[in-house]
Order: structure tokens, then C-alpha cells, then sequence
């Protein structure tokens, strides 16, 4: 690839910048051409170490985009953070709470489900009754699904906590207007 080839391509890759812009870069590899060719190196040679021209065009676009990209101020990082803390208390804050209820109930009723087995050993040493069989087998059973509720909750649980870190996140990058 020869100079004016080069030159050619990296200005079709860069036509969403302004002309002048686009000048301004094709100047700068021109140049930079130019005194490699001066210093006795092949144009090959100086032309193949730059890269590709779209790999060229694609990082100064991500540059010019950077750089383009509003900042938010503090005011404004304030107004958002007044609307989005409004929403979260009128959209998301009772049905949050009511999860936290459900979960709270559910953890509670696992937690004696577990036990029954051992209020089963207590009422066997404090009193003798005929259905003794059943309730052994009862307690048994109420005791294994206590079980398994604990370790489904628990998984809930962590489901619950990163859903809400993530949730609090996203809330964080619309204030700070921060990109993803």
C-alpha cells in the first residue's frame, strides 16, 4: 500500500468527522509519512507500522466521541438524584418492603419447621400419647422441608442481595450520568 492509498482510505473511514477534522488528521499522517520517507525508511515499511487505516479511523473516533460526551454538573447530578429518589420511593419502595415481609415470614416459618423435630423429642419426654408413630414421622417431615426451605431461602436470599446491589448501581449511574 503506497502513500495516496493510505491517505485515501483513512479519509473514507473518517467521514463522520467535521472536514476540517478529517484534514487535520490526514495532515498529521501525511506528515508523519513524509519524514520517514526524509529519514531513508521505505514508505512500505512506515505505512505498515501505522496499521489500518479503519483500526486508525475507529480509535480517533472513539477519542473525538469521548471527548464530545456531555458532563454532567452538579446541579443537574442533584435534580436527578431528587426525581430518581421520588420514583424509588413511590414506585419501588412498598413493593420492596413487601418482599422483605414475605421473606422475612418465610424465614420464620422455616426456621420452626427445622425444630420440629426437636419440640418432638420434648414432648416425648414430658408426656406419653397413642399417636406417637404419626407424630414422629410428622415431625420428621416437617423438619426436612424446614430444611429445604433454609437452603432455598438462602439462595433467595443472595438473589434478593444482588439484585438490590444492582439496583442501587444502575440508580448511581443515572445520577452520575456514568456510561455502561
Amino acid at each position: 500500500m503506497n502513500q495516496e492509498l493510505f491517505l485515501q482510505e483513512l479519509s473514507k473511514a473518517l467521514k463522520p468527522l467535521s472536514e476540517k477534522e478529517r484534514n487535520e488528521v490526514l495532515f498529521d499522517f501525511e506528515e508523519h509519512i513524509t519524514e520517514g520517507i526524509k529519514e531513508g525508511r521505505p514508505e512500505a515499511d512506515i505505512i505498515r507500522e501505522l496499521g489500518s487505516p479503519k483500526q486508525i479511523a475507529k480509535e480517533l473516533m472513539q477519542d473525538v466521541t469521548e471527548e464530545q460526551r456531555p458532563k454532567k454538573n452538579l446541579f443537574h447530578m442533584a435534580c436527578s438524584a431528587a426525581a430518581i429518589s421520588f420514583l424509588n420511593m413511590i414506585f419501588v419502595l412498598g413493593p420492596a418492603i413487601g418482599i422483605l415481609g414475605v421473606y422475612v415470614g418465610l424465614c420464620g416459618a422455616a426456621l420452626a419447621l427445622s425444630v420440629s423435630p426437636i419440640i418432638f423429642v420434648g414432648m416425648v419426654m414430658f408426656q406419653m400419647n397413642t399417636h406417637m408413630m404419626l407424630e414422629f414421622f410428622l415431625s420428621l417431615v416437617f423438619g426436612s422441608l424446614g430444611l429445604l426451605l433454609c437452603i432455598g431461602l438462602w439462595h433467595l436470599g443472595k438473589l434478593l442481595y444482588g439484585m438490590s446491589l444492582r439496583y442501587i448501581r444502575y440508580n448511581l449511574k443515572l445520577v452520575t450520568g456514568a456510561q455502561t
